[in-house]
């Protein structure tokens, strides 16, 4: 058992708070599993209904004191984990977040258990959120979702006349707004340039000014017949034996992407199971259009620096000296200022 730092010493180092938080945070995954056995117990012996409760769920969000929808997915998550062994022993052992295993119960079968388990292990939350968000996307249960996206597809106008401002709330599918965000973030910067100083505007006044430009621009006719920076290109991962109709993984629904393909251009990365881009090879520590392309891929245009999570602003920067293997791209999408830690870095950084 380990040792627990009383919280009246006030000359603790960084590292033992750092072994401390995460060896509590690993006791704790343990004990969310046992609860997990338990509620699990609970269910099957319909324990609930000694209180006259109609489920389980109520029972378990009057008891512990949950949201019922939180215990409707501690529910569904204990039973899921009845028939996957490996996931339960390293939630058992407090090598998984609660927040990993709920994500890996949606997809996990006996087939993919044991990938899975590994992406977990070695990844964030984030990562393997949305792995198994495009498993799920990737099979053709998902066509269910992407029709109710576009049925709710919506666009409110209410006039605030006493405040003088007009209020435009639109709903639309996922690939919908990250093209919407795109054409913002474009807007937004061709607006810049003829703006030298918008320090004193907000984030949110600028984006609104970006939204005003681009429908100016397109009641005007006017057009840009420069070509479209990457900055402003949506990345769509999807397997291709997903698109071929098997089991694959989908960032959108995959009846969504299919149209997409049809609909617009296409640049085809070749990847690896683990997401890496294969053999792009470079002639200059210049880093090519086509590099660039990968590793915006690579990391879903987000800054790769640890714990930043920018996805504005991004270049991409070296991350390993130049006798580094060229097979594939020694770089990452990073925040410029993120760049001056990696470059000359307090302590040792690593981007996995």
């Amino acid at each position: 058992m380990s040792a627990v730092i009383s919280p009246t010493a006030n000359l603790i180092s960084i590292d033992e708070l750092d072994h401390a938080i995460v060896s509590c945070a690993a006791r704790i995954n343990s004990a969310t599993y046992d609860m997990l056995l338990l509620v699990r117990q609970f269910d099957e012996r319909a324990g609930f209904l000694r209180w006259g409760l109609d489920s389980c769920a109520e029972w378990l969000a009057w008891r512990c004191d949950l949201s019922l929808v939180t215990a409707k997915e501690k529910l569904r998550t204990a039973h899921a984990l009845k028939a996957l062994p490996a996931i339960s022993g390293a939630f058992s052992e407090g090598e998984l977040s609660y927040t990993k295993v709920r994500e890996l119960t949606r997809v996990a079968n006996r087939d993919n258990e044991q990938n899975l388990l590994d992406f977990a292990l070695r990844t964030t939350a984030s990562n393997v959120a949305q792995r198994c968000r495009e498993l799920r996307m990737g099979d053709e249960a998902s066509i269910d979702t992407a029709a109710r996206a576009f049925a709710n597809r919506s666009l409110r106008i209410r006039r605030d006349l006493h405040r003088g401002m007009m209020v435009v709330t639109i709903e639309v599918p996922l690939e919908s707004g990250e093209l919407l965000e795109r054409a913002l973030d474009k807007a937004r910067d061709d607006e810049v340039l003829e703006l030298p100083d918008p320090a004193d505007t907000s984030w949110s006044a600028r984006q609104a000014d970006a939204f005003v430009n681009m429908v100016t621009g397109f009641l005007s006719g006017t057009e840009n017949d420069n070509q479209t920076h990457d900055n402003y290109l949506v990345t769509i991962h999807v397997d291709q034996s997903a698109l071929q109709g098997k089991d694959g993984r989908s960032a959108l629904p995959i009846e969504s992407v299919k149209r997409l393909c049809c609909d617009g251009h296409a640049v085809v990365l070749t990847e690896t199971e683990k997401g890496e881009p294969l053999s792009i090879g470079r002639k200059s520590r210049i880093i090519p259009k086509a590099i660039e392309r990968a590793v915006r891929a690579r990391d879903n245009d987000c800054c790769r620096f640890p714990g930043c999570h920018n996805h504005r602003f991004l270049h991409c920067h070296h991350v390993d000296d130049v006798s580094a293997t060229l097979n594939n791209p020694p770089a990452g999408a990073l925040l410029s200022v993120a760049e001056n830690f990696v470059k000359e870095p307090p302590a040792p950084i690593y981007l996995h």
